[in-house]
């Protein structure tokens, strides 16, 4: 069996990590696979080329995220729609974000109608949809999509060895030398909740807050020079600006509490980079989180957007070592428990099982 990906690749991103380390594990599980590159694909002519590289396996299977094909919902479906009219193999997508109308986010009218259109003539034509939440399911259900047709696959966590450097050996390289730290990791954008972290800071005492990461490569939004205005405690909040992966181990390592206050999520992975360091997490209440709890892994919890809950809860969290020390538990069984050795494993049964009834779910 031979599994032709589609995926940005070569480059700083999320969605770029995962596909790098489901193909490893599915090598390992004996599936051959390659990668066709996004690379810097525009117009429909270069989507319709790189369609057509897609056909040299058994199952194309195209790692998605709607920027990758365009702005806007017209960009999105005229090249997605280019795309995927030259696969001629079957073919599975994994939506690692959701732009379909939910109950969480309704939309009314004409563009719901629109949206929800779009989304069930161009994902019905896929022999498999995969998404990270059951929610996502439900809505995809909801709008039209074949229930035999959405698989959930948690997001995988990575395989991870631990640090050599003990925490405090950690935090002096990083200028923060016994404190408490609790960290956020990742691109800083709004959905992340990173304003509801810094407003928090005038609350939580002696912690320090740890903000690993920078805006996103083109962010537009002023989302981070925003933040600029919530960060009168300089003492108390350490911005570290855009990291390197050999930093990570440093940071992570320094790190007592990761944070991820986030207001929306359809997955993350900054949340399965904490788990693969086996962190102690406090998380807001959005349903996406819940979803993982529900799946057995135990979080500290606040409510979402509340800055004052969440330093209450961060607080109680750090000063009670049991308590830390039974979340960082049950990040590591999470971890064991969804590596991707797991997730490869469970995709190549999904890829069996669409070959073996002629490329149709």
């Amino acid at each position: 069996m031979k599994i032709i990906f589609f995926s940005s690749w070569g480059t700083r991103c999320g969605i770029a990590d995962y596909s790098c380390n489901l193909m490893e594990g599915l090598r390992r599980s004996g599936v051959e696979v390659s990668v066709v590159p996004l690379d810097d694909a525009r117009s429909s002519s270069d989507f319709a080329r790189l369609g057509k590289e897609m056909n040299g396996g058994d199952i194309a299977h195209i790692q998605h995220e709607y920027g990758f094909f365009g702005e806007g919902l017209a960009g999105w479906a005229r090249n997605f729609r280019s795309f995927i009219r030259q696969i001629r193999v079957p073919w599975v997508v994994t939506l690692h974000e959701l732009m379909a109308p939910s109950a969480d986010k309704p939309l009314y009218g004409l563009r719901r109608a629109v949206i929800s259109s779009v989304h069930r003539r161009l994902l019905s034509r896929a022999a498999l949809v995969i998404v990270h939440l059951r929610k996502q399911r439900e809505t995809l259900i909801s709008i039209g999509i074949p229930p035999s047709k959405v698989a959930v696959m948690q997001l995988p966590v990575p395989e991870l060895k631990s640090s050599a450097m003990s925490p405090e050996d950690c935090k002096a390289l990083l200028g923060l030398e016994g404190k408490k730290i609790v960290t956020i990791f990742g691109y800083v954008v709004d959905r992340k909740g990173y304003d509801v972290a810094l407003r928090a800071m005038s609350d939580t005492g002696d912690i320090t807050l740890l903000i690993a990461g920078g805006p996103p490569q083109g962010d537009k939004s002023g989302y981070f020079e925003s933040l600029s205005a919530l960060t009168g405690l300089q003492d108390r909040v350490k911005i570290t600006g855009y990291i390197e992966d050999s930093q990570i181990d440093t940071i992570m390592g320094a790190t007592d509490l990761v944070l991820a206050p986030f207001k929306e999520a359809s997955g993350s992975s900054s949340l399965s980079l904490a788990l693969a360091y086996h962190k102690p997490i406090l998380a807001s209440d959005i349903e996406a989180i819940r979803e993982i709890r529900e799946d057995g892994l135990e979080m500290g919890s606040f409510k979402s957007g509340d800055s004052r809950d969440l330093a209450q809860k961060a607080r109680e969290i750090l000063e009670d070592p049991v308590l830390m020390d039974r979340l960082a538990n049950s990040s590591r069984l999470y971890a064991e428990r969804f590596g991707y050795s797991s997730s490869a494993k469970t995709a190549a049964g999904l890829y069996a099982d669409i070959l073996g009834s002629g490329g149709q779910q």
